[in-house]
This record gives C-alpha cells, sequence and structure tokens, in this order.
C-alpha cells in the first residue's frame, strides 16, 4: 500500500512495487484532492509529465493512456473516457504522434476525435464518429484571426462571410484558384476565364449544367432596384410550359410544338432572316381564292394568290371586261376612244384643239385639230412634203367676205356646170360666184 504523502513528501523520486494502485489521492471533504503547481516564476512551467511504458525495444504504436472514471448504476467506478497518446513513429529523429480522445458509447469505449502527425510534417484533425455541434453565434474562422472567411449561426441564419479580396473554391482534385466569388470546378473548360462581375462560375471540360428540380414550378428571376421579378424564366410542370417574363409583363408561353407570344410583338434583324420551314400556317394565313376578306392585316397563300390572278386573268381578256371600260353595243366600224373618265365606244372621232404638235419622223403623220382664231378651227395634218415636214390644213379654205370682213374661210366650193359657174358659200353667210370660161367635158 501506498505511504501517506505526509511521510514521503520529503523524498524527490518513489517507486512502488506492489500491485495495488502507487499514488492514490482522496478527499472525503469539500476540498480538492490533489493539486500540482510549479510555483517557478516563469512565463511557461512544466507542470507534470505522463510518461507511458518503459520499453526494452520502442515500436510504433505504443501508446500510454488516461482514464477518467465515474460511478454508474451498479456503484462501480467505471471509464466513461479515455486520452490516449500514441507513437506514429518513434524514430529518435522522425518522431510522430497522435492524441486520441473516446467516449462511452452504448456501454463501448468509441474513438472520436483524434490529432495525428505524419512524417512530412502534416498535422490532421479527424473525428471518427458522431456530430461536431457549435452553438449559437460561434464561428469557424479561416485564416489568420479570421482574415480569410467566418462561418456561424445566429439561431436563425448561416452566414459565410468572406473577405472582399478573397473567393470560394468547390472543385475537384486539382482545382485552380477561384475566378469568381463562388466557382464550382468538375474539371477545365480552358484557358477561358469567368467575365467581369461574375459573381458564381460553373467549369467543366465539357458539359456544365444547373439542375432545378420541383414538382410545381422552377425558373430565375433577375431583380432590379425597383421590382424583384422584373425578368423571368420559369418552367411550371402542370402544363410543361417554359415562360419568359420581360419588364413584368408576360412575353411568351412556350408549350410542346406551340410558342404562344403574349402581346404584340416585332420580329427584327439587322442582317438577313432566314425563316426555314416546310409550311406556314395559322389564323394570319388567309387562304382565299377569291381575296374576299380583303384583309389589311392578313398575310395570304401562295394557292389562293395564283388562284386569283389566274381567274382574273381569264375574265379580263376583252376591253369590255375592263373595270374601266363602258361599251355597250360594240358594232362594226366603232372607234374606241378614251372621254377622260373612261373608255367608250362610237362611230366617229372627237379632237380636242390643240397648239400645233412637234413634227413627226419622216415617214409619219400627225392628225390634230388646230385652232384658227378664237372662232375658227381646222384640221391639220403635218407629213412630209418635197422632204421638209410641213402643216396642210384639210378642212375650211381660207377666204376673206368682200361684203362684211370675215375671215373666217369659206366651205367646199360647188361647181355648177349647167351654168358654167363656182359658187362659194362663206361661213358668214355671203355667196359668191365666179364664172368658169371655157370649160369642157372630156370623158
Amino acid at each position: 500500500m501506498p505511504a501517506e504523502l505526509r511521510q514521503i513528501y520529503p523524498l524527490r523520486t518513489y517507486a512502488f512495487a506492489d500491485s495495488e494502485t502507487s499514488l492514490t489521492a482522496i478527499a472525503n471533504n469539500t476540498g480538492t484532492p490533489l493539486v500540482v503547481q510549479d510555483a517557478t516564476d516563469n512565463a511557461s512551467n512544466q507542470v507534470a509529465i505522463f510518461r507511458g511504458a518503459n520499453r526494452s525495444t520502442a515500436a510504433d504504436g505504443d501508446n500510454g493512456y488516461i482514464t477518467y472514471t465515474l460511478e454508474d448504476s451498479g456503484g462501480t467506478q467505471s471509464e466513461f473516457a479515455r486520452m490516449t497518446w500514441m507513437a506514429n513513429d518513434v524514430s529518435a529523429n522522425t518522431k510522430d504522434s497522435k492524441v486520441v480522445w473516446a467516449v462511452q458509447t452504448g456501454n463501448t469505449l468509441t474513438d472520436v476525435w483524434e490529432i495525428s502527425s505524419s512524417t512530412s510534417g502534416a498535422v490532421t484533425t479527424s473525428f471518427s464518429t458522431g456530430d461536431i455541434v457549435l452553438p449559437d453565434n460561434v464561428s469557424i474562422q479561416f485564416g489568420n484571426n479570421g482574415a480569410d472567411a467566418d462561418l456561424s449561426s445566429n439561431g436563425s441564419d448561416i452566414k459565410w462571410i468572406v473577405a472582399n479580396n478573397r473567393d470560394v473554391m468547390l472543385g475537384r482534385t486539382s482545382a485552380p484558384s477561384p475566378n469568381s466569388l463562388l466557382h464550382l470546378w468538375e474539371a477545365s473548360a480552358g484557358s477561358v476565364s469567368a467575365a467581369n462581375n461574375t459573381l458564381l462560375t460553373l467549369e467543366d471540360s465539357g458539359t456544365a449544367l444547373i439542375s432545378i428540380l420541383a414538382p410545381t414550378q422552377g425558373g430565375i428571376l433577375f431583380g432590379d432596384a425597383a421590382d424583384n421579378n422584373v425578368g423571368q424564366i420559369t418552367y411550371t410542370h402542370n402544363d410543361n410550359s417554359l415562360g419568359i417574363t420581360v419588364g413584368a409583363t408576360s412575353q411568351l408561353v412556350w408549350t410542346d410544338g406551340i410558342m404562344a407570344f403574349q402581346r404584340a410583338m416585332t420580329l427584327s434583324s439587322t442582317a438577313a432572316f432566314t425563316l426555314n420551314a416546310t409550311g406556314i400556317s395559322g389564323t394570319a394565313i388567309k387562304d382565299e381564292d377569291n381575296m374576299a376578306s380583303n384583309s389589311a392585316t392578313h398575310l395570304a397563300s401562295q394557292q389562293s394568290i395564283k388562284a386569283y390572278v389566274d381567274t382574273v386573268a381569264a375574265s379580263q381578256d376583252t376591253l369590255a371586261e375592263m373595270d374601266d371600260v363602258t361599251i355597250s353595243s360594240a358594232a362594226d366600224d366603232n372607234f374606241l376612244q378614251h372621254t377622260g373618265s373612261g373608255w367608250v365606244n362610237q362611230t366617229y372621232l372627237e379632237f380636242a384643239k390643240i397648239s400645233a404638235p412637234s413634227n413627226p419622223g419622216g415617214e409619219q403623220g400627225r392628225l390634230y385639230l388646230k385652232e384658227v382664231n378664237a372662232a375658227n378651227n381646222a384640221l391639220a395634218i403635218k407629213l412630209q412634203k418635197a422632204s421638209n415636214i410641213v402643216e396642210v390644213e384639210l378642212t375650211s379654205p381660207g377666204a376673206i367676205c368682200a361684203e362684211c370682213g370675215s375671215d373666217d374661210g369659206a366651205k367646199d366650193p360647188t361647181y355648177d356646170f349647167q351654168k358654167g359657174v363656182m359658187r362659194v358659200n362663206l361661213w358668214c353667210g355671203h355667196e359668191y360666184e365666179i364664172d368658169l370660161p371655157e370649160w369642157r367635158r372630156v370623158s
């Protein structure tokens, strides 16, 4: 049995050979059973040393442990926890070690927390089982004094605060440095980098997708300072529709085979606009062979346009069928003449007086009604005579009345061979006779 401390106090080292506990400190009052102190006035003092086995030949895996006991419901002092220190490498110049904390779990002493070192100098902390629980307003900090990031919970929200000059990378092995606030990396996409102002980057060497899994509706919302969903891309599952909202107004609902624009729409292009399709149909396309609706807002099909033109062309094959023609009872030797409002048929030609036209070609003639003076018109023609283009009056030979002085001209003369005179009636009403001396019949 060990001696009382009062008896052994003067000695520095004590060795106990019996099989019982070498040293026991028990207090049966409220005092502390054991206090160990190095009272040397130093900033750092070694207070106690716990030594493991005194091995003849040290080996990797050698360990020592401290047992922590409590009394169980049967009144037995039992081991409730253990702290073990172990040699990973016992080599004199490359020693590595670990510390393991174990607790009772279902009446089994279970390793929970381990701090271990390796020859490379790396130190790892690992948990074998259980959860790491931090109370509210306690954070995990990264970097010196949390200079890089701070992960915490305030009881309702979880916040991961990253310093202004820091980004976050979540990636596979060999992931590079992030080039946006949050970078999800599967494999390299090449030399490309995220564009300026990018907050989230998804990178892969082949395909990078975002999956939105929701039984009712999934989508992406775009907001600004005035409206948190001014732009939307949504997919609704009950009717399998893809919706696009611009300016807080639904623009397009796309279902299977149907793109339904929700408002008046203008399609424009700064270059050629090509529409490739085997056909176009719908209420905006009219297939009317007679064009009866006369719509200003619909398109006509190619077939209906051709049918209408063919019908009109087949029926409008004579002048009488032209819309601006008013011909009635057309007969032989009728003339077709325009009245200014339509075409008419008549047995005569009407002329409007004009100024003398320009000269025709040498082998052409131009017939026209000429104004001689305010009271007289003449039918004239321009044609070639003696190699020159001249004007020839066809009617109303000129004459000046000896009675009244009128120069309106005369009618065609009348030859009276019974009396041997030429009778001339003037347009002024006066009449003259001229003898025909020595006339004779030749046939």
